[in-house]
């Protein structure tokens, strides 16, 4: 089977394409942002952050990786103020809840900020576009947020949207992916 990270690069290499607007709503450090530039390098990317180590941690990478800085805009601004900055259709993103590895694991994101990101990206999300949420449960933010974040996309409309769950149940609080895709 396929661990959480990996499954992940699965779902986004099945159903995002060159050319399309993709958006890291938490860049963190990058490894998202790298991952679908490389692999849709004519893509729009925009990565949102609201911790400034992780915008310098991520333009750092991708200057290692010779990205093309015009296909992409790094955002130092919480994912539910998404709105202030695309005014256009996105085609998929990705969320992975929780704290910035390495760094201070007190600032999180959280459940209420999340939910504003996610109901408007699913705004602006076309049909056929899949959002990606890869929830961290295994801390007490983290937690908290993970069942608001279920609960939010167990009782999204199933006539206009499909939600995937993937998750390891023989592990405690393991991470896991909701992965919602707008069908109409």
């Amino acid at each position: 089977m396929k661990n959480i990270l990996d499954f992940t690069k699965e779902l986004m290499l099945m159903h995002f394409h060159d050319g399309d607007v993709l958006v890291d709503f938490t860049m963190g450090n990058g490894n998202d942002t790298l991952f679908l530039h490389q692999q849709f390098p004519e893509s729009m990317l925009i990565a949102f952050d609201i911790q400034e180590i992780a915008l310098e941690n991520t333009k750092l990478l991708l200057q290692e990786n010779h990205a093309n800085m015009e296909k992409i805009t790094l955002i130092n601004d919480s994912h539910s103020n998404l709105d202030c900055y695309i005014h256009s259709v996105i085609d998929g993103g990705i969320f992975n809840l929780g704290y910035l590895p390495s760094c201070n694991k007190q600032i999180t994101t959280l459940a209420e900020t999340t939910i504003q990101a996610i109901q408007k990206a699913i705004n602006l999300l076309k049909i056929g576009g899949l959002l990606i949420i890869v929830v961290y449960q295994g801390h007490k933010n983290g937690a908290i947020e993970s069942n608001i974040v279920f609960d939010y996309c167990v009782n999204l409309d199933n006539r206009k949207f499909t939600v995937l769950q993937y998750n390891f149940v023989n592990k405690k609080a393991p991470p896991y992916i909701l992965a919602i895709q707008k069908d109409k």
